[in-house]
């Protein structure tokens, strides 16, 4: 995913977790 890092998007962070 292009979110690796909190910020861009909360949400999309939290998938990444």
């Amino acid at each position: 995913m292009a979110a690796s890092y909190p910020g861009i998007e909360p949400a999309t962070f939290r998938l990444q977790v």
